[in-house]
């Protein structure tokens, strides 16, 4: 009997640590012999790393050009931050509604914690 894969998904603003986590999972997971498929949106393909870099200095800057007028800075800075929130505030709804699908980590502390916190749940995923 063939297994089912399992879809894991870094979620986070940018810079945020997700390309870290994602990569020292997927060697880890490499390394047990599990075959891994690593992807990133946008990006992963050519197509999708032009779209990225194009979003990310247009976002760039935007934020320059704000920062030199002297006004709206702080604007996107809290838009920016409640678009998070509620991305955040979304996940942990699903997570508490079907908790056998979806699992939040905080990644506010050291790396090494975080890393730990996301192999326990890994570990329940390959071991049941």
């Amino acid at each position: 009997m063939a297994t089912r894969g399992k879809f894991i998904t870094f979620e986070g603003p940018e810079g945020g640590g997700k390309t870290t986590q994602a990569v020292h999972l997927c060697r880890s997971l490499g390394e047990m012999g599990v075959e891994v498929f690593r992807f990133r949106e946008p990006g992963g393909t050519p197509t999708g790393e032009a779209i990225r870099d194009i979003l990310q200095h247009a976002a760039a800057r935007l934020l320059e050009r704000t920062r030199n007028s002297g006004s709206g800075p702080d604007r996107i800075e809290r838009e920016s931050h409640a678009f998070h929130q509620a991305v955040r505030d979304g996940y942990l709804e699903l997570a508490r509604r079907e908790p056998g699908r979806f699992v939040m980590v905080e990644a506010s502390g050291a790396e090494a914690e975080v890393q730990n916190a996301i192999w326990s749940h890994v570990e329940r995923l390959l071991h049941g």
